[in-house]
């Protein structure tokens, strides 16, 4: 996926997720903010541990080799992939 597409997936699920946010927010104000926020929370706990199988063997970080660059303007340290694990294709791309 390039930038271009992420940032349009981005503000899709921005301009579908507005709506959302009026309509909790009213809510929250009627029944209390705890009770949204913890079931926001456990609706996000169950879709990541209902989604967690399909990440495969691309779990963590296949970098094999790095090399560390100074920020010219900054002088922070910073660190860019050179090489990664060959039995994760995602991880190439």
């Amino acid at each position: 996926m390039n930038q271009r597409a992420a940032y349009i997936v981005e503000a899709a699920g921005l301009a579908m997720g507005m709506p959302f946010l009026i309509f909790f927010g009213a809510l929250s104000d009627k029944i209390g903010r705890k009770k949204i926020m913890l079931a926001g929370f456990l609706a996000g706990c169950s879709d990541l541990h209902s989604n967690l199988p399909r990440y495969g063997n691309c779990r963590g970080n296949h970098v094999v080799t790095v090399q560390s660059t100074r920020d010219k303007v900054t002088g922070a340290i910073g660190l860019t992939p050179m090489t990664f694990d060959a039995q994760c294709a995602h991880c190439r791309q």
